[in-house]
């Protein structure tokens, strides 16, 4: 999955990373010199199509903020207003979870939290923040996992995660320095064990570190954009960012074709080779041969105008791929159905259940519920199962409100009533085109409570 999101990854990355992908991305001509190629290579700018719809449709789907639903506990509120504990609120970390996902056809969302230290109280837990968090796990993250069948169904056994860990330096109090360490959950009927693992001095990977888990469950979930199978996925945009690099290749070979024909070549013929050729304003140039001649040779520009036609066919092909988007029926997931939320759109599935049609405390909402539940923050007069006023099966959501259309007539209708896809605006991805796969005049999007 990191090779197939390589070159949505480096497209997203701008002109910058492109250049410094060199051959990957544009090849050198064959006899070309390095310092040739260099300058063929530095001239190139990115036409970024390939970013702009990215941005566009997860501007789209969060054009209005992720909200709880009425009711939602108070403290609940608050995390959400710091959701992964680095000052995302829960719509932007969730709108970084969207991109990133849409980008290579599937992203990761985990629920950890801090250690505790022995038996801590409701006080203690809130004096020092002690309470679940999210975080934003991407397909270079997750190393590897396995499953196991579990009532009958598969779940997720162990997963394997690439992280970076920073400190200060000890030797200078301006800098930082960082190192890898792979986290390793496994779940066991007695609960999940961490272990860490960091690599000494002979570069070999050792654990360093193993705990206990509160967890009963590896509490991480995938977000499928373009699902391939359990927990793996592809990128949705995969046919648009070849295209955007067949444009970045046009597109330099374009600018190197107008630097040769705006430069004219010097012929001349019939002269000593011996003889010094100055070239500048006010000297000339002679010869005793009456047949010798000195002339500009130009270039006649018919290539120029093939190359210039062939940019705007490649900007026409990345318009209409990503305007597919939007008008195409199952525009998301359309090629594969098992493992969609309902109808064609991109689904949350939580990777320590069964792999169902997302509902009510499933998915993202149902990790929400499972934290709170876990946490020593909520308060004691709550003894449910789940936040006060809620139950677990059914319930309504604790996320996210249902998309509703408004036609030409003002009326609403709710298009999906599903609770965990309308996380995270799942539901607005529901094919924005609607039933009718085409979004008609005068219609638009509007949110409505359930």
């Amino acid at each position: 999955m990191v090779q197939a999101a390589a070159k949505g990854r480096d497209l997203m990355g701008g002109t910058d990373t492109m250049r410094s992908k060199g051959e990957n991305y544009l090849p050198k001509f064959q006899s070309e010199s390095d310092e040739a190629y260099k300058a063929h290579k530095n001239s190139t700018f990115l036409f970024n199509g390939y970013k702009k719809t990215v941005r566009d449709m997860t501007g789209k789907v969060f054009d209005k903020p992720v909200e709880l639903t009425e009711g939602a506990p108070e403290k609940l509120k608050t995390w959400c207003e710091n959701a992964d504990m680095q000052g995302r609120d829960l719509s932007t970390f969730a709108k970084d979870v969207f991109k990133k996902g849409y980008d290579a056809g599937i992203s990761y969302i985990m629920v950890d939290a801090p250690l505790r230290d022995g038996k801590v109280t409701q006080v203690q837990a809130e004096r020092q923040n002690l309470r679940p968090y999210l975080v934003h796990l991407t397909v270079e993250d997750v190393l590897g996992w396995k499953t196991a069948v579990i009532g009958n169904v598969s779940v997720l056994s162990q997963l394997r995660i690439m992280e970076t860990v920073e400190k200060d330096d000890p030797d200078d109090e301006f800098k930082s320095v960082s190192w890898k360490q792979v986290r390793v959950l496994d779940r066991a009927a007695d609960g999940v064990t961490v272990r860490l693992f960091q690599q000494n001095e002979k570069q070999e990977w050792v654990e360093a570190e193993r705990y206990k888990s509160a967890a009963k469950e590896i509490t991480v979930i995938p977000f499928y954009a373009e699902r391939t199978g359990f927990f793996t996925g592809e990128p949705v945009l995969e046919d648009l960012a070849d295209v955007n690099i067949a444009h970045w290749q046009s597109q330099s070979n374009q600018r190197n074709t107008l630097r040769s024909a705006r430069v004219p070549i010097l012929f001349a013929a019939g002269r000593d080779d011996e003889a010094p050729l100055v070239i500048r304003a006010g000297s000339a140039t002679t010869s005793r041969n009456p047949n010798a001649k000195l002339e500009w040779v130009e270039h006649s520009g018919a290539a120029i105008e093939s190359g210039r036609q062939d940019l705007k066919d490649l900007e026409f092909q990345m318009e209409a791929l990503g305007l597919q988007l939007l008008i195409a029926p199952g525009a998301i997931g359309h090629r594969r159905g098992a493992g969609r939320g309902q109808g064609n759109q991109p689904a949350f599935h939580d990777g320590g259940q069964p792999e169902r049609r997302p509902g009510a405390g499933h998915g993202l909402d149902g990790l929400l519920r499972r934290a709170w539940r876990a946490s020593p923050c909520r308060s004691r007069a709550s003894t449910t199962a789940t936040p006060p006023g809620h139950s677990l099966r059914p319930s309504r959501p604790l996320l996210a409100p249902s998309l509703c259309r408004t036609g030409a007539t003002g009326a609403s209708r709710p298009v999906q009533t599903s609770s965990a896809p309308a996380l995270f605006g799942c539901q607005v991805l529901h094919r924005l085109s609607l039933s009718s796969g085409v979004l008609k005049a005068k219609q638009t999007l509007a949110w409505a409570t359930p």
